[in-house]
């Protein structure tokens, strides 16, 4: 997920789904971020990185997001409640790559016997078919692949 997007309620889904503290501690209940916690940090995110030179450029700017982000919201308070979205944009953010998958399906047939018009797909009888997923990362700057993987899909 690109910390630079302008989808705030993608943004409150990760944060809401973080647990607001650690496991471990005594008598402390363990609870998720609340849903208006999580949408009013996740605006302060798309706020922060839409201003003027507020981009997350690299994966250090995560700080200073989740210090934004906890701006307005009960999370303020509590330095592990601060850290909560920290942990969670750091699991799952990126800066620098788009993620693109491609879903490739192959088909071999044939048209029904006495099809005049080749390109009415209606007439085509599919004898057999093929998937794959092309996962590809592209470099956002250059556009150069950083990485890719080609699966095969079975259904």
């Amino acid at each position: 997920m690109n910390l630079n997007t302008r989808n705030g309620p993608v943004l409150a889904s990760i944060i809401r789904g973080a647990l607001s503290n650690d496991l471990g501690a005594e008598n402390t209940p363990t609870a998720l971020v609340s849903r208006s916690d999580a949408l009013t940090a996740g605006q302060n995110i798309v706020a922060a990185t839409t201003a003027a030179g507020g981009a997350a450029v690299t994966r250090a700017d995560i700080a200073r997001l989740a210090a934004v982000a906890v701006q307005g919201t009960a999370m303020a308070a509590s330095d592990e409640a601060r850290n909560t979205v920290a942990r969670a944009l750091a699991e799952v953010g990126q800066t620098r790559t788009w993620n693109l998958m491609i879903d490739v399906i192959a088909q071999i047939g044939r048209y029904a016997p006495g099809t005049p018009d080749l390109t009415d797909p209606t007439k085509f009888i599919v004898q057999g078919e093929k998937r794959y997923w092309l996962h590809i990362a592209l470099d956002r700057y250059d556009g150069t692949v950083v990485g890719q993987q080609l699966e095969e899909v079975t259904e």
